[in-house]
């Protein structure tokens, strides 16, 4: 195992000869870094995660002790080497009362130094073999007591105990203390749970999800009788007694939402991670606490709309509100068209009406994940219209497919898309300047900004400073087809998705919107490129 060295003295003389002359990586250093004062190694360590720090005592800004101080109260697992002038001794000393493991007189040999680096390095390797041997040790007990716990609890959620004797039984043998109360279940849900093997940490999510039940039991315990066990994936199921037998469902959130804050801040604090909370409303016996664990179930999925680290109590709406989502086609096809125009802003307008859609009929997860699934996909076929083969994509475009399955919130999901369609404008505009010369792409960019106005061949030639009868055939050879051809195709194609995604417009006010100010003539062009009326064509 190799570990990671800091170094910080004021003199860089110094730093430089304890650097160069021993072969660190044959001690098993193998990442050095160096500061020249106290305050540049604090911002420095967060970066670097040092294994052991070598500091002098006398150096500006802030000197070796005050260090010290910060680093033993902030990252008491660094082993610490002072290096020190005669008469910095007493300071020294005080510093082996803040926990230093080492000091070292000016000027130290190289052997020396060496000599301490690997007592540090012995210590370090204790340290980790400890810390993973109580984490197996966690491991094991923590799978042989919850596994009876869990069965227990599934037994108690799926009505198997025919009597409260028989419940507290078993509830007794497992060192639970059980009462003929009132009582209401919660759900918690880590969030992020997914991502969470991402994260750069000692704890799987196992243990994770081990340590934050444990958090829940000791808080909760403060409240009054609560047991736990884990749930499905991010879950952890808690069942809590209300403190008095007149406890209603309102009275049981304000009671217990200060413990839950509680278990929000430390478990956000210490293990670095947040809590969404779903609260069932309570029943009179444990015999059929199952009913007030559906709710809390029902509770804890409106994380979607309500946001992470949110405490939320069952109302009897949620469970109306999870119905089958229509599909919002016409705003699907919205985004798309403003995708192929490389329209940024009204792009991300209808991406946000699209989720806002899915909100409104309160989408249940699965038909969010699925609806989104389903508008990447029809984006491919988008591409495709926009002549750029979808072999022809980069692979990462597949991760924001993977990756919706990893996300919990409506905002999430608009944020993902929003991300994902921005890197497919960015694929299209590339395409389109590869594609085009710079007085062609000049001349589409204007189109595209200004065609409900009045546009000629030779008012655009003038502001491109070339002459009209050069850009006709620079377009023409370009493009394939001549440029008032083009031009009315575009009004075309912005007139038809005008007539999807707004049936309350008039024909006559597309005809205006894209630039034919007479009607007639309007629907004759639209019959020549569409091979309909603008009437046929809605119907």
């Amino acid at each position: 195992m190799s570990y990671r060295v800091l170094l910080v003295d004021d003199e860089p003389v110094i730093r430089k000869g304890i650097v160069s002359s021993i072969d660190w990586k044959q001690e098993n250093i193998d990442s050095w870094a160096e500061a020249a004062n106290g305050k540049e190694a604090l911002e420095l360590i967060p970066e670097v995660n040092p294994d052991i720090l070598i500091t002098d005592i006398r150096m500006p800004i802030m000197d070796g002790l005050k260090l010290v101080e910060e680093v033993k109260r902030s990252y008491p697992d660094i082993k610490i080497i002072i290096l020190s002038g005669f008469d910095d001794f007493e300071y020294a000393q005080k510093a082996i009362k803040n926990g230093v493991e080492s000091y070292l007189l000016k000027p130290v040999g190289a052997d020396i130094l060496v000599k301490e680096v690997k007592l540090l390095i012995e210590k370090l390797e204790i340290e980790r073999e400890k810390k993973a041997a109580e984490l197996r040790n966690i491991k094991l007990i923590r799978e042989h007591y919850q596994s009876l716990k869990r069965a227990y609890t599934i037994d108690l959620l799926s009505g198997k105990f025919s009597s409260f004797e028989d419940l507290s039984g078993q509830a007794t043998a497992l060192g639970m203390e059980i009462s003929a109360g009132r009582w209401y279940a919660m759900v918690f849900s880590i969030d992020d749970f997914l991502l969470w093997s991402e994260i750069d940490t000692d704890l799987d999510q196992d243990s994770l999800r081990y340590l934050v039940l444990n958090v829940a039991e000791e808080i909760l315990q403060k409240h009054g009788r609560a047991f736990g066990t884990m749930g499905e994936l991010d879950q952890i199921n808690l069942f809590v007694e209300c403190c008095t037998r007149a406890c209603s469902s309102d009275n049981c959130c304000m009671e217990i939402t200060s413990y839950l804050e509680e278990i929000k801040k430390h478990v956000e604090n210490y293990l670095n991670c947040t809590l969404t909370i779903g609260i069932g409303r309570p029943v009179n016996n444990l015999l059929t606490i199952s009913t007030s664990w559906k709710q809390a179930l029902s509770a804890v999925r409106q994380k979607a709309y309500m946001g992470k680290a949110s405490i939320i109590c069952y109302q009897n709406r949620f469970d109306s509100e999870m119905n089958v989502v229509e599909y919002p086609s016409v705003i699907e096809r919205d985004v798309i068209s403003q995708m192929r125009l490389c329209n940024r802003e009204l792009m991300h307008a209808a991406l946000t009406n699209y989720c806002d859609a899915l909100v409104k009929n309160r989408a249940s997860s699965l038909d969010y994940r699925q609806h989104c699934q389903r508008l990447i996909f029809m984006s491919i076929s988008g591409l495709e219209e926009s002549g750029i083969d979808s072999h022809d994509l980069p692979d990462e475009l597949s991760n924001y497919t993977v990756r919706l399955h990893q996300l919990e919130t409506a905002a999430d999901f608009e944020q993902h898309l929003k991300q994902y369609f921005d890197e497919l404008l960015e694929i299209i505009q590339l395409s389109k300047d590869e594609k085009y010369t710079s007085f062609v792409r000049q001349t589409i960019d204007y189109v595209k900004s200004n065609y409900s106005e009045e546009i000629s061949l030779a008012s655009l030639a003038q502001a491109i400073h070339i002459t009209p009868n050069y850009l006709s055939k620079l377009f023409k050879k370009e493009t394939g087809v001549n440029f008032v051809d083009w031009l009315n195709q575009y009004r075309v194609d912005m007139a038809k998705e005008l007539l999807i995604s707004h049936p309350e417009l008039k024909g006559y006010e597309i005809s205006e919107q894209v630039g034919f100010h007479d009607y007639k003539y309007f629907t004759y062009v639209f019959k020549k490129y569409a091979g309909k009326t603008p009437r046929d064509f809605r119907n």
